[in-house]
């Protein structure tokens, strides 16, 4: 197992309702590899403690990765305790699931994401932050390939209990900008939530801007019957 600064549990989720594709797009394939299979591989060296956050319909998806091989774990099964509540509820799952105290929470539909910022994001856990996350230079902010800590439980839980805006009012959904608002708040209220730069990371290792892309209509990716 590769070795981090401190122990973090991964998170892959992959509970979203995909309504855009024909089927999970969890098992579409992009460059060759079911997505399921791209995040397994990708970040099981890392840790000990690795299960996809899933909804209690995605039998297929749940099957698949069942019968991943031995090298990737397989991975745990995790089911959404907040359906509906978007991908804060995925991740306020994934903090009461973890073994650790720390969790890597990333969306299985990035398409490029890999170890490498796991590594990073990792490096910037001494002083015990509550939360690292990537962030551009405008402001905008990666929270669906971020680290958070059990600590923020119950911040996360007042949040899901309040409802999350998922449009700005334009009628374009956007899945993480309830997430985005939470973090805003976190830093309002004082806590300790640390920032990856994002062109750094991007520079140290010779990376593109798109590497935080994300499959987000069905022309992206390779989607069979699953």
């Amino acid at each position: 197992m590769s070795d981090l600064e401190a122990p973090v549990s991964v998170a892959i989720l992959a509970g979203g309702g995909s309504t855009r594709f024909p089927g999970d797009k969890a098992l579409c394939e992009y460059g060759g590899t079911q997505l399921y299979r791209r995040a397994a591989g990708a970040f099981a060296p890392y840790t000990d403690d690795i299960f996809f956050q899933v909804r209690r319909e995605q039998k297929d998806l749940v099957s698949a990765v069942k019968r991943l091989p031995a090298d990737v774990g397989p991975p745990g099964i995790c089911y959404d305790l907040y359906p509906g509540k978007g991908p804060l509820g995925g991740i306020l799952t994934a903090l009461q699931k973890a073994e650790h105290r720390r969790v890597f929470a990333v969306a299985v539909d990035l398409l490029r994401v890999d170890g490498r910022l796991l590594e990073a994001l990792a490096a910037r856990l001494e002083g015990a932050p509550q939360a690292v996350v990537p962030r551009w230079p405008d402001g905008k902010m990666e929270p669906l390939c971020a680290v958070y800590s059990k600590e923020l439980e119950q911040a996360f839980l007042s949040r899901v209990e309040m409802g999350l805006p998922e449009s700005m009012g334009d009628g374009e959904r956007d899945p993480g900008l309830g997430m985005r608002r939470t973090i805003e708040l976190l830093v309002s209220l004082e806590l300790d939530v640390q920032f990856l730069d994002i062109p750094e990371f991007l520079g140290e290792h010779g990376l593109e801007e798109d590497y935080f892309s994300r499959a987000r209509e069905p022309g992206d990716l390779e989607c069979g019957e699953g």
